[in-house]
């Protein structure tokens, strides 16, 4: 897919928005955008395709970098039959951030389109296209060699630009509204830092620290990362600062973050974490657990002492962190859910299987207990996704040489009637009981799990244990057999 891709990307990055290029559109500007989006609303509920276009052009007029009238003229052209015009369009759309082909394939206008090999090529460019774009904005992108005059002129500028990013959201769009906040916090800190560490005798010193720690707090600047050197170490005198202040102070749990943060980027010349700085990442993040589990530092907190316990080796020590974190925040599900996302399938190695419940196509009902006494294997695929049918022949001999003594549990991604399913199952003679979660990748089954892509695979023991992940082919045949052995 690659050459169909890069051309995507080039205008992906050309596309991105530039650091001191932040749009400004004036609040007039962005009322006729939003007219114009209602306009053409109304003229396609009035069949008029040719008014509707005409509406969601003038939209582009005022701000072309929005995928959203890219995405509405896509629509509106699978609606004709225009299935090359259609994907010019969407094309666009995906070149301007918008990723949930899935909410555009689900569509009644996009019937023909779903199993399109150029759709397909989209899809396939979405994580490359993620990646570019948290490149762009990633710390080594900003940096202030020079101290703002004052804290509070640079705390006016961080304000009056998030005001700027807030007036301009309905034009900019969930995805851009978020680049932008990051950008403008991850620049407002690097002055901040720089403040910090130049001005050692500010009186206001206290309060610029205080202000630093509540940017890196909102999750979004401050990430569990290999951090390029400079940048460690602007977040190593940082933090220095507040820990020598005692061990009471209320910034605490932050410098101890940033601090295991900036630990994280020492490594040796084969990229690997130098174990003095394991064992100071697993000292500070098990403190922030242990006596700060209310602070917003706790999810990196987590997310930074499984994934560097499991880098050297000691998942024991991971599992029982994500443990007592669980524990801790059992009641606080869009917390797990975020922590969840952030470590992905190490999730899965550290916590075992999460709780679910869900009917396969047969009526029958799937939990974790219900797994247990065989060998499960869960496999995540489509339709259209042609490894995954790749894999199907290793799936059909664990069921052949194990028989009963191995549960073969599919979970289908696709969108489409729950009968034309069950009819390309029999067809394919496919291995086991199915389960379709049809709003895809936005299925909060797939998202426990921690599928990134597809196809995806766990290998659950006799006992409930994730024994296995990702394995294929004759990888995925021998852990099954090693999963049986340990009965």
């Amino acid at each position: 897919m690659r050459k169909q891709t890069d051309p995507l990307l080039a205008e992906f990055i050309d596309f991105m928005p530039h650091y001191g290029m932040l749009p400004d559109l004036s609040s007039e500007e962005v009322e006729q955008w939003l007219a114009w989006g209602r306009e053409g609303g109304k003229r396609l509920r009035a069949g008029d395709a040719p008014g509707a276009e005409a509406a969601y052009r003038a939209q582009l007029a005022i701000y072309s970098v929005s995928p959203e009238p890219f995405l509405a003229l896509a629509s509106l052209h699978a609606s004709q039959h225009h299935d090359k015009q259609a994907l010019v369009e969407l094309r666009a759309a995906v070149a301007r951030g918008f990723a949930d082909l899935q909410r555009f394939a689900r569509a009644e206008a996009a019937t023909t389109l779903r199993k399109s090999m150029d759709l397909l090529a989209l899809e396939d460019a979405i994580p490359m296209l993620k990646k570019a774009e948290d490149d762009w904005a990633g710390w080594e992108a900003f940096q202030a060699d020079t101290a703002p005059p004052s804290l509070t002129e640079a705390l006016q500028i961080h304000g009056k630009l998030h005001e700027r990013v807030a007036l301009m959201a309905p034009v900019l769009g969930p995805r851009q509204v978020g680049l932008w906040k990051r950008v403008i916090d991850r620049s407002t800190a690097a002055q901040l830092e720089t403040y910090v560490i130049k001005k050692k005798d500010a009186p206001d010193l206290d309060d610029a620290l205080t202000r630093l720690m509540a940017i890196y707090a909102d999750g979004a600047t401050l990430r569990w990362e290999v951090l390029p050197a400079a940048v460690a170490q602007r977040l190593s005198s940082v933090s220095s600062k507040v820990l020598a202040r005692g061990a009471d102070h209320p910034l605490r749990p932050g410098a101890l973050a940033c601090s295991s943060v900036a630990q994280n980027a020492n490594r040796d010349a084969k990229r690997l974490l130098k174990t003095a700085s394991a064992d100071w990442i697993e000292k500070s993040l098990g403190e922030v657990l242990a006596r700060y589990p209310e602070s917003p530092f706790s999810a990196i907190a987590v997310t930074g002492l499984v994934r560097t316990q499991a880098e050297v080796g000691r998942m024991d020590r991971a599992a029982a962190a994500y443990d007592r974190f669980r524990a801790a925040h059992g009641d606080d599900g869009e917390l797990l859910a975020r922590v969840r996302d952030d470590l992905g399938e190490l999730a899965l190695r550290a916590g075992g299987l999460p709780a679910f419940r869900a009917t396969t196509l047969d009526g029958g009902v799937v939990t974790p207990e219900s797994l247990r006494g065989k060998v499960t294997v869960l496999d995540f695929w489509a339709t259209w996704c042609r490894p995954c049918i790749d894999g199907f022949p290793a799936l059909a001999r664990i069921q052949t040489k194990h028989g009963d003594r191995v549960n073969v549990v599919g979970v289908s991604l696709d969108d489409m009637p729950e009968e034309a399913l069950r009819t390309w199952i029999a067809t394919e003679g496919l291995a086991g009981r199915h389960i379709q979660e049809e709003v895809g990748w936005e299925s909060e089954f797939v998202r426990q799990f921690g599928v990134k892509e597809i196809p995806f695979n766990v290998v659950v023991g006799a006992d409930g244990s994730v024994l296995a992940i990702n394995e294929h082919g004759k990888g995925l045949e021998k852990a099954v057999t090693a999963a049986l052995a340990r009965n």
